[in-house]
Parts: C-alpha cells; sequence; structure tokens
C-alpha cells in the first residue's frame, strides 16, 4: 500500500516538475511524511522544514502535500483507512471499503492494488483474524535448517523427524510403531 502511495507521487512529481519546481521539492523531501500512518503524525510538534521557510507540523506538511494533487490525496485517504483496519484487524470494514472503492474513479495503480487485496481477501481475512506472528514459525524452520547442516544428513526422514521433536519439546509419535518383544523369555 505504501508503493501506491509513493508511486502516485512519483506520477504527480513528475507532472508538476516544471510548472511547480518548489511543490515538486516539497514532494521530493517529505516523502516519508506521506508513507507514515496518519495516526502516527505529529500535529502539535513543530520544526523548522527549509522548504516550507518555516516551522511548520508534520500534519500541516502532509496536508499541503496532499492538496497539491487530487489523486495524491484519494489514494493517501484509501491507503490509510485500508492500513487502520488492518492495524485494529477489522475485517467488517476492511471489506466495506474495498467493496465502496468499485463505484469510485481511482488512479489505475490504487485499483491495481484494491484488485490484489480483493485477491488475496480470504488469505488476509485468515491474517486479520489470527494474529500469529511469524517470528516463531521462522525460528523453528532456522533450527531445523541447523539440525540439518549439523546432522551431516539423516539417512532416515523418521530419525530426523524425531530428532527435530526432541530439540523442540514437541510429542513424539512413531509413525510405524514397533511390538515390544520379548525373545528367550518363557512363560
Amino acid at each position: 500500500m505504501n508503493e501506491t502511495i509513493n508511486s502516485i507521487r512519483i506520477k504527480v512529481m513528475n507532472a508538476i516538475k516544471t510548472s511547480r519546481p518548489s511543490d515538486y521539492k516539497k514532494l521530493k523531501k517529505q516523502w516519508k511524511l506521506l508513507l507514515k500512518n496518519a495516526e502516527d503524525l505529529n500535529f502539535t510538534d513543530t520544526h523548522y522544514v527549509r522548504q516550507f521557510g518555516e516551522a511548520i507540523s508534520e500534519q500541516h506538511i502532509v496536508d499541503y502535500l496532499l492538496s497539491i494533487s487530487h489523486e495524491l490525496l484519494v489514494t493517501y485517504t484509501l491507503m490509510n483507512e485500508l492500513k487502520y483496519t488492518i492495524s485494529t484487524h477489522d475485517i467488517n470494514i476492511f471489506n466495506e471499503i474495498l467493496h465502496g472503492t468499485k463505484n469510485h474513479t481511482l488512479p489505475s495503480r490504487t485499483r491495481r492494488t484494491i484488485r490484489t487485496l480483493v485477491k488475496f481477501l480470504p488469505y488476509i481475512h485468515n491474517a486479520l483474524k489470527y494474529t500469529v506472528p511469524n517470528g516463531p514459525t521462522e525460528g523453528i524452520k532456522n533450527k531445523i535448517k541447523l539440525i540439518k547442516r549439523t546432522g551431516f544428513g539423516y539417512s532416515n526422514f523418521h530419525h530426523l523427524r524425531a530428532r527435530i521433536l526432541v530439540q523442540f519439546k514437541l510429542n513424539y509419535k512413531p509413525s510405524n510403531p514397533k511390538p515390544y518383544t520379548f525373545e528367550g523369555m518363557a512363560s
């Protein structure tokens, strides 16, 4: 979604490069503020910004940059609404926003992003519903690779599987349990 905002910003910059060079420079220098989430923008603290020639807050800078182009404003607003619903894990509002864009005229790059989100909607729903972080999975994967590398190659997959389960203190149930036999003992 940030990539969409950035591509629209570049498109607007190229359109106004010769006609409004001061706005071009503002868009070029302050691009990180456009990618920042709207709720994270600081609107109370001001600091001097050379392009504006005065002390100004982040929110005022973004408001000015969005006033340069309606296309940028529409994309920024839509993408920030989507990012907010993802951060709050609100599936219903996410769906409403996506399906509400069908009636609006949007830039082609924004429309392509919306189509991609609609295409992967079931997976996005799962990600919003089940908030399992990716870190533990990546850690397990890394340890398995380490076991494979230091084990010098297990000739039997079941031995490798058993080693992984022992390493992670998981329950091990052999796929082919061997029956206990006591040979040589007379009953």
